[in-house]
């Protein structure tokens, strides 16, 4: 089976540029208008740079039966399919989290949090989709 591998989406390095970027147009005319020089423009750069290196290292992988998930401060997990118990939306999201926060939990209790805005809608639905589908018993009559 081949391997998938997603990044983060170009919209993740579109809202941090159009942020810096806007940042950078009011510092650019502010330093034109007051002739002021040109050296702290560096600042709205270096944070984009900052950011993109930061984005870049994001990865969801796909392989066979397994899933290599890498969030950068947090560690990279391998979690065999078989291993996922659930992945669904968190109900509650701590106060540095994204409202759209997904939550995995594992057959070893561990329950590994992630921001889905930082991926592709095709890759959270591919990880929603490994959640185990709850099977219906047929009950005799």
């Amino acid at each position: 089976m081949e391997t998938c591998t997603y990044r983060a989406a170009p919209s993740a390095y579109v809202v941090f540029g159009s942020i810096t970027g806007a940042l950078g147009v009011l510092w650019l005319v502010a330093m034109w208008r007051a002739g002021a020089p040109w050296l702290p423009l560096v600042l709205p750069v270096a944070g984009f740079v900052g950011v993109a290196m930061w984005l870049s290292q994001f990865r969801l992988s796909f392989a066979g039966d397994e899933v290599f998930l890498r969030v950068p401060f947090r560690g990279k997990w391998r979690l065999a399919r078989n291993e996922i118990l659930s992945v669904e939306f968190a109900e509650e999201t701590g106060r540095n989290e994204s409202p759209l926060t997904l939550c995995i939990r594992t057959s070893f209790g561990e329950e590994l949090r992630l921001n889905s805005k930082i991926f592709s809608t095709e890759a959270i639905q591919r990880l929603l989709a490994l959640a185990p589908q709850p099977t219906m018993s047929k009950r005799p009559r």
